[in-house]
């Protein structure tokens, strides 16, 4: 296991910057907008871009890859994010950051690729779920931590602008100084989407939930929690004791789904995650304290429903299936993840900044009903024949061999 982070080192160090970046330039430019006067739509709008352009990413940053390689792809693309990051102050308008913000995300799917195949092709068969769970615990930790680098200046002045442009710059470093070989990229593989809905309704109908609900919260976090009230410095703790309450809580509920009825365990995550964004909508009226507790927790139930519907999906598959799956569910969360900011952000601003949790609320029981419904539908796996839980993050389909349940060659990685 040793042998097998040292030889990725390089290139979770990277990607650790890159997300630190991430952390903080999300947050500060919903922020930032706000502060702008931009409309609570635009804001959607300019959240829900970045999947747009993620989604666009995972279609052609292979090819880029296969064109150069690995480590120049990574720099090229690095560079090109830290240029887009400086062009914000130039044009403070909603149709140049809604472009901007797409090729902010179509560059990040290109290196997340990058550093997902690098992962899968160096790490043996009997490592991958540990080396899967540290990639999850990096991501987690570099985002939430990119959070605190709001404190270092006003939102309002353009040092903000330059403190994730340099994480960005930082990044291409140990990448490009790694002397280790890169492999080459595969063609992801996907399952059409009404074959995987014929063999896991609840999959499909969870992950495209999970990213709605997901992505709404995250990417409209900040604006929420500028519009009750909070400081910048405030705002960037809401947002990281959301991230960290997603790491915290993700492996308890993981661990109770490989040991009870997985829909169960589903059925009950989804009803407390609607009780909890309830009490969002009135919390920050209550006390600060009420606040962070409710949004960590938020955070580490709605971090749970993704990969509790991977593993109930795999229930109903074969092991061969496993990686073309991963791939589907993927675009079905990136699909949820760009509709949620852009229904979200027009209810805040018709009705308040609590209208985020309200809707949450709406879908988080709505997912509670369709489980309900589900498991009076069929007859579930018996619980010794369910698929193990694999804490993953939803990045992108080059992560899905890494996945320890996936039917792939035992040999060791070179």
């Amino acid at each position: 296991m040793q042998a097998a982070l040292l030889a990725v080192a390089p290139i979770l160090t990277g990607t650790a910057l890159l997300l630190v970046g991430n952390g903080v330039f999300s947050t500060f430019l919903a922020l930032r907008m706000s502060l702008e006067g931009f409309a609570t739509g635009s804001i959607g709008l300019v959240v829900a871009s970045y999947s747009v352009g993620f989604l666009a990413g995972c279609r052609f940053a292979p090819r880029l890859i296969r064109r150069v390689g690995h480590i120049r792809a990574f720099a090229v693309l690095a560079g090109a994010t830290c240029a887009f990051t400086l062009l914000y102050p130039f044009a403070i308008s909603t149709i140049p950051w809604v472009a901007l913000r797409a090729l902010n995300g179509a560059a990040a799917a290109g290196m997340f690729m990058i550093t997902e195949s690098w992962l899968t092709h160096r790490t043996r068969a009997n490592e991958r779920g540990r080396v899967l769970a540290v990639y999850t615990i990096v991501n987690k930790l570099a985002f939430g931590g990119g959070q605190f680098l709001l404190g270092l200046a006003d939102p309002a002045g353009q040092l903000l602008f330059m403190v994730p442009a340099i994480a960005y710059a930082l990044s291409l470093l140990p990448v490009a100084l790694t002397v280790e070989t890169a492999p080459p990229i595969q063609d992801s593989r996907r399952m059409p989407l009404a074959e995987l809905y014929r063999a896991s309704p609840l999959g499909v109908v969870g992950v495209l939930l999970a990213g709605f609900i997901g992505s709404s919260i995250s990417g409209l976090a900040p604006v929420f929690a500028q519009q009750i009230g909070l400081s910048p410095v405030g705002v960037g703790q809401f947002v990281a004791v959301l991230t960290v309450g997603g790491l915290v809580l993700m492996w308890p509920i993981g661990w109770l789904s490989d040991r009870f009825d997985r829909r169960l365990v589903l059925l009950t995550t989804a009803i407390l995650m609607a009780l909890t964004t309830i009490g969002l909508a009135v919390a920050w009226s209550w006390s600060i304290i009420s606040l962070y507790v409710l949004i960590a927790l938020f955070g580490g139930l709605s971090g749970a429903i993704y990969p509790i519907c991977v593993a109930h999906t795999n229930d109903f598959i074969e092991r061969s299936q496993v990686v073309s799956v991963s791939g589907s569910l993927l675009l079905l969360w990136s699909v949820g993840a760009t509709a949620g900011p852009l229904a979200a952000s027009p209810l805040m601003d018709a009705f308040g900044p609590s209208a985020l949790f309200w809707l949450a609320a709406t879908f988080s029981m709505s997912l509670a009903l369709f489980t309900s419904y589900r498991r009076r539908k069929r007859v579930g796996r018996p619980v010794s024949d369910q698929s193990p839980f694999v804490a993953e993050a939803a990045i992108t389909p080059e992560a899905s061999p890494l996945d320890p349940r996936a039917d792939r060659r035992q040999d060791a990685a070179v």
